[in-house]
């Protein structure tokens, strides 16, 4: 949202709930999503920058209900299709900060365990405490995002995920690397230091087979209280993100 406007956003995504009525998640991240330079570069030629980013949030909540927005300039600016229901407002985010955002907002709550593993029980218990309605939530409403690689065998999902320390290691260089095969990532020279931080990023992956990619997931709903929880795979072999999907879909299904 750093780098939009939330007319435009908020036009986009009424057109997406008019084609597909309740089917559409509006996502709202707060980092810029790239470098400085990237960032400078979506804004070119607006004067908003990062420090407005909380009065857009409310002018897209606006343009989205058909209410009049902050600036007094825009008070006849519609954003059409004209609908008279909303797409579902998310907050993303993998902190406190962003948490505390939704709950003021009146926003349903996203958050990142693929990036935060430690916190997030907490912190959704503080955003259902702090939680303020709003025309698109009467009530909190949260799930929790995980990485997961899932395979026949718990050896072969370990194999997997090869890939992503590879790609973390090369992070921790400062590098913007691909996803590399997962035998470069198995013959990869890490070092103490690099095992030592990958360590703290496995705690982020849920990994085995079927059964036990459920069992952690499951644990983690219920350290969270949510009632669904989304999953994210990256793996360098298609085929594979494709069959880990499948076999967790069969082992919720079953």
């Amino acid at each position: 949202m750093s780098n939009a406007s939330p007319y435009v956003v908020a036009e986009q995504f009424k057109m997406l709930e008019t084609f597909f009525p309740g089917r559409i998640d509006l996502g709202i991240g707060r980092v810029p999503g790239g470098d400085a330079a990237t960032h400078a570069a979506c804004l070119y030629g607006s004067p908003f920058g990062q420090n407005a980013f909380e009065q857009k949030i409310m002018d897209l909540q606006h343009f989205l209900a058909g209410t009049p927005p902050l600036n007094p300039e825009w008070r006849t600016v519609k954003a059409t299709p004209i609908t008279d229901h909303h797409p579902q407002l998310w907050s993303l985010g993998s902190g406190e900060s962003s948490a505390a955002f939704a709950a003021r907002h009146g926003m349903a709550l996203s958050f990142a365990h693929f990036i935060n593993p430690y916190i997030y029980a907490d912190v959704i218990a503080a955003y259902r405490k702090h939680f303020q309605p709003s025309v698109f939530y009467p009530e909190p409403v949260a799930n929790v995002c995980v990485y997961a690689i899932c395979c026949d065998t718990e050896e072969e999902a370990i194999r997997q995920r090869a890939s992503r320390d590879h790609w973390w290691a090369e992070v921790f260089q400062g590098l913007d690397p691909p996803y590399r095969s997962v035998e470069k990532g198995l013959s990869y020279p890490y070092s103490e230091a690099q095992l030592e931080k990958l360590a703290i990023k496995r705690d982020a992956v849920v990994v085995g087979t079927p059964e036990q990619v459920r069992a952690q997931i499951e644990a983690i709903a219920a350290a969270a209280q949510v009632d669904e929880v989304m999953i994210q795979t990256m793996c360098f072999d298609f085929s594979v993100r494709l069959r880990s999907f499948e076999l967790i879909a069969e082992a919720f299904r079953g």
